[in-house]
C-alpha cells in the first residue's frame, strides 16, 4: 500500500492488521493526531462520508508520517466544526518515578507539570512508528484482551502502583 496524497487534515487512510485481519480506517486531526475506527459493517469506502462525522473513534493519538506508507490512502472528509475545534489531552510520565505527570494539551508547546490523579482517563502520548504498534493498541480496544505493552503504557498511580520494573518480562 502506498500513500497517494499529501496528509493533511481530514485524510483517511485504510489498513488491515495481519493478527486478526480486521480493516481500520485512520484519519488525520487538528495537531498532527491521528483518529482510529473500526466498522465491522463497512461494505464500501463510499460509506464513509456519512459514518465518519458521526463516528468515534475507538483511538487517538500521534502517528510517524512514514507510517502512512503502509496504509492505503481513501480520501480527504473535512473536519466537522467540533472536530476542528477539539483540543486532545494526553499524558506523559516518567517511568521510575510515577510522581513526575506532565498534561500534553495539542496545540500547546510546553507541558504542563500535574499530578497521576489529574492524568486519569487520558491516554499517553505515544508516537507509533509502525503499523504493529497501532493494531496491538486498536486489537485491546475491540477485543479487551491486554496487549503486550498494555503494562507498560498504562497510568501507575502512587501509594497503589510501583514505578515499573524494566528487569521484569513484557506479558
Amino acid at each position: 500500500m502506498a500513500r497517494s496524497k499529501k496528509i493533511t487534515e481530514g485524510s483517511c487512510f485504510k489498513f488491515q492488521c495481519i493478527t486478526s485481519q480486521r480493516i481500520y480506517v485512520a484519519r488525520e486531526m487538528k495537531f498532527a493526531v491521528t483518529s482510529f475506527y473500526y466498522f465491522p459493517q463497512l461494505k464500501d469506502d463510499t460509506e464513509l462520508d456519512a459514518l465518519i462525522p458521526v463516528a468515534t473513534p475507538i483511538y487517538s493519538n500521534f502517528v510517524h508520517k512514514d507510517v502512512y506508507k503502509e496504509m492505503e490512502f481513501l480520501k480527504v472528509i473535512q473536519l466537522s466544526k467540533d472536530e476542528a475545534s477539539f483540543t486532545p489531552k494526553f499524558f506523559r510520565q516518567d517511568f521510575t518515578n510515577i510522581q513526575k505527570c506532565y498534561l500534553i494539551i495539542t496545540g500547546q508547546l510546553e507541558p504542563i507539570p500535574c499530578k497521576p490523579e489529574d492524568c486519569i482517563g487520558l491516554e499517553r502520548a505515544t508516537i507509533h512508528e509502525s503499523i504493529d504498534s497501532i493494531c496491538e493498541k486498536l486489537e485491546f480496544f475491540v477485543t479487551g484482551k491486554k496487549q503486550k505493552l498494555h503494562e507498560l503504557y498504562r497510568l501507575r498511580i502512587p501509594g497503589i502502583d510501583e514505578p515499573f520494573d524494566f528487569s521484569k518480562k513484557l506479558l
